[in-house]
């Protein structure tokens, strides 16, 4: 009985030593995770309407991320940046949608920016560009201001190409850029192809027809540039056409070939302070006429910190 007893306690024992040993495992070694294929998030094209909100709202979302309390619509020139009868159309949609999805921003309605153009003498046309979306914005008290245009080549869907331009710091900068591709109607084609023709406000002489002579500049000083602009070497002119009423005053500024670079509104600026001598016609008494003004601009880049935009 003791032998029987003792052989127990050694086989109890040994298989409880034996439950305490760890057994490694041979584990396969880790392998890399397999490289996962870029999502590419392709938009389909869009009618205008749907394009429009589609915009409005990227562009909304943008305002926000900036803390931006107002912003301006100008612009929706069509192919080679011309004013076309489309772009009139969609700048409301594109205005409109965008007032409805920027909550707590003021986004002006096209009667109060005409209201500003027709106060500074500028005309009516110049809401339909862009080059001079920060001179109304800075009217308007705005932080910046939005434009589009609708781009077209050849064997591709058009596209709507939206920017939303800064102008905090002194200098408007174009802080981002969003792409819509459209689907226009026959209808939407053939007024893509119509350039807008503006009505003058007040009728006008042609000079050099039944002996009227043109209107002169008696005193025109050129813009000074402020160091702000000074961002990169430029020489170009901006080139407008005015209506010089009879009294010699300013009438209908509309900027025909823009220089770009936020020097067009200092151009507009600059004329808005000039003398002039109006037009007269052969009974030699003043009459309006309308005059193409071009202000030559040279510029030695200074270096200035802009924005940084921001990738779509």
């Amino acid at each position: 009985m003791r032998a029987a007893a003792a052989i127990l306690a050694v086989l109890f024992f040994s298989g409880a030593c034996r439950a305490q040993i760890a057994i490694p495992l041979n584990k396969p070694p880790a392998q890399p995770a397999a490289p996962t294929a870029p999502v590419v998030i392709v938009t389909p094209p869009m009618p205008t309407g749907p394009a429009m909100d589609f915009v409005a709202g990227k562009l909304a979302a943008e305002i926000a991320a900036r803390s931006m309390s107002g912003v301006v619509v100008v612009g929706l020139s069509g192919p080679d940046r011309r004013i076309t009868e489309l772009g009139i159309r969609l700048r409301g949609l594109l205005s409109d949608s965008l007032a409805k999805q920027s909550a707590g921003v003021k986004v002006p309605d096209e009667d109060a920016i005409r209201d500003v153009l027709h106060t500074n003498r500028v005309a009516d046309e110049m809401l339909y560009s862009n080059s001079v979306g920060g001179w109304i914005a800075k009217r308007m008290h705005a932080d910046g201001y939005a434009t589009a245009r609708i781009h077209m080549t050849s064997g591709i869907p058009p596209k709507l190409v939206a920017e939303l331009f800064v102008c905090t710091t002194g200098v408007c900068v174009d802080s981002v850029t969003i792409d819509a591709p459209l689907t226009l109607t026959p209808e939407e084609f053939a007024d893509a192809g119509k350039d807008f023709e503006p009505t003058l406000s007040v009728p006008v002489a042609s000079a050099g027809v039944d002996g009227v002579t043109g209107p002169k500049c008696l005193a025109c000083p050129m813009p000074a540039i402020p160091p702000e602009l000074r961002t990169e070497n430029f020489q170009g002119s901006s080139r407008l056409l005015v209506t010089v009423l009879s009294d010699g005053t300013l009438y209908d500024i509309f900027v025909v070939s823009p220089a770009g670079h936020g020097l067009d509104t200092l151009a507009i600026d600059a004329v808005l302070g000039w003398k002039f001598s109006p037009a007269h016609d052969a009974k030699d008494s003043p009459v309006a006429a309308q005059m193409e003004l071009d202000i030559p601009f040279k510029i030695e880049g200074i270096p200035v910190k802009k924005v940084e935009k921001k990738p779509n």
